[in-house]
């Protein structure tokens, strides 16, 4: 079950017994319901939820001498902080990392030398870093977008929100930033299933991603009046579920918000913590949908996906660029992983994972085919907006489907053509056609159990043979009817199948027929 509906049921919040007065600074973190929050300048304390236990750890390999921390934040299984060093630079650094994360090397990178720095959240790993914007995704600063607005990641871009006046009504807008490049951007209408609240648009606003939609909680300072909406991305819609939060007004002002998979957690004005769980009904599968979530295989020294994957002998793999950085930095060149060494001589370099290109290639090939989504830049596309470049296909299947914006970009010198699909309607008329002999299989089987008594043996291989038939056409005929991404020619090529199968059924349910007749008229002769 997908997650892009958004939840219909009723949801409920619920404060947790769990004293906040110790939190410094509002800035705390949740991962399997324990929470991470500084009650001293260098030890992080770490509060379990479900049994009361308490314990520290140490923000280790961050410098114990910061005077301010910014964001702390859980990012693949990695605790990430923003903080001041006493000299008045703001860094950004992995603190700490959970025990099934084997040790890597250090993330850190300074943001700011100034005494006047102001850091606010936007999304979990979206920091307002000044004027400028810090993903932790990546450890990447950028420029350029307007920090009042819900700002989030998603599927290898930075997205905002903007509402711009139409003819009669106010639209809304989903707007989205390439990863790679900031100045390619697209877009997308919104549209609205419910009423929103424009003038909460600029104001306190933080914005989740789970699964395939986009919670965004607003809120104004001054009249402590919180809204929960959701952007459903496959839909492109918009929608305020403030009222399916049965108690949202009993949250008073807001301090601060983080999440956890599918719950959210939500400090308040009274140093009270509530928490929100989405209905698991409706969320079934939670994936967190990152920068980086469109290639499984990460380089663990960029994090971003591998480019031409270089493999270490210890098997683990890293980005091409990301190789000359690793030997420059260390004396001793090691896998980031597992720290183990390499040789290598000045003019050798690591072998291409030529084995990783391929499987990449492969599951984005079966990714296109099976969930309707772009082989390139892997976004979802409706069923009218897929080409196929002739140049580059390898098959007529539907491998190498191409949205209309990658077409544009990477093949518009290239001989291409536009994908139709076939409707159910003309699928039932081909299956109708394929199936004009009737089989009769039903009487055919009666007059068979009619001998079942005397023959049984016979009589059981002969109905197995009618059911292996029936089962053959019937998963024919259901291959036809549920493949939404089926061309007229490929529907050709099934429907002569089919009609070729059903002809070669009936062939052999003459010769069935055939054998009940000798039978029958064997058994009438034996009982003269």
């Amino acid at each position: 079950m997908s997650t892009s509906e958004a939840p219909r049921r009723p949801m409920k919040l619920e404060r947790l017994p769990f004293s906040t007065r110790d939190i410094i600074g509002n800035l705390f973190a949740v991962k399997d319901n324990c929470v991470y929050y500084f009650e001293n300048s260098i030890e992080i304390t770490v509060f379990n939820l479900r049994n009361g236990e308490k314990r520290t750890i140490t923000t280790e390999p961050v410098t114990q001498s910061y005077d301010t921390c910014g964001g702390l934040a859980w990012f693949r299984d990695k605790l990430h902080m923003i903080y001041e060093d006493d000299d008045g630079t703001w860094s950004a650094e992995v603190c700490h990392t959970s025990e099934s994360e084997p040790p890597t090397i250090t993330r850190k990178k300074r943001l700011r030398e100034s005494e006047t720095t102001n850091v606010f959240q936007c999304s979990p790993t979206l920091y307002h870093i000044d004027s400028e914007l810090f993903c932790l995704e990546n450890y990447k600063m950028y420029s350029g977008f307007d920090l009042n607005l819900p700002l989030f990641p998603y599927e290898s871009r930075i997205c905002s929100i903007t509402v711009e006046d139409g003819e009669d009504d106010d639209k809304m807008f989903l707007n989205t930033f390439q990863f790679d490049d900031q100045h390619v951007t697209t877009q997308t209408e919104l549209r609205q299933v419910s009423d929103i609240n424009y003038d909460l648009v600029d104001r306190n606003n933080l914005s989740f991603v789970v699964g395939d939609n986009t919670y965004i909680w607003c809120w104004d300072a001054y009249e402590f009046s919180p809204e929960l909406w959701i952007i459903d991305h496959a839909k492109n819609t918009i929608e305020d579920v403030s009222d399916r939060v049965e108690n949202i007004d009993d949250l008073g002002e807001i301090l601060s918000i983080v999440n956890d998979g599918n719950k959210f957690y939500i400090l308040t004005d009274d140093r009270g913590l509530w928490k929100l769980s989405l209905e698991e009904t409706d969320t079934v599968e939670i994936i967190p949908n990152t920068l980086s979530s469109v290639d499984p295989f990460q380089c663990p020294v960029c994090w971003e996906p591998v480019k031409v994957p270089k493999l270490f002998p210890c098997g683990h793999t890293i980005c091409g660029d990301c190789e000359p950085r690793l030997r420059d930095s260390d004396d001793d060149f090691k896998c980031p992983k597992c720290r183990t060494p390499v040789e290598l001589d000045d003019d050798q370099t690591l072998p291409t994972n030529w084995i990783l290109i391929e499987h990449l290639e492969n599951i984005k090939k079966t990714k296109s085919v099976s969930t309707g989504s772009c082989s390139s830049c892997q976004k979802p596309c409706d069923k009218d907006d897929f080409f196929q470049c002739k140049d580059c296909a390898t098959s007529s299947t539907n491998e190498g489907l191409l949205c209309g914006a990658c077409i544009a970009r990477n093949h518009r010198r290239h001989d291409y053509e536009e994908m139709v699909f076939v409707d159910n309607e003309l699928k039932e008329q081909a299956i109708l056609a394929a199936n004009m002999f009737d089989l009769n299989t039903s009487d055919r089987k009666e007059a068979i159990r009619s001998l079942i008594t005397q023959l049984t043996a016979l009589a059981d291989q002969k109905l197995g043979m009618l059911d292996e038939i029936e089962a053959a056409v019937d998963a024919k005929t259901k291959k036809i009817r549920s493949n939404q991404f089926l061309t007229k020619e490929q529907l050709n090529v099934e429907a002569e199948e089919l009609m070729l199968m059903i002809i070669d059924a009936k062939h052999r349910a003459d010769i069935i027929e055939h054998w009940i007749e000798c039978l029958s008229a064997s058994i009438d002769e034996s009982k003269e």
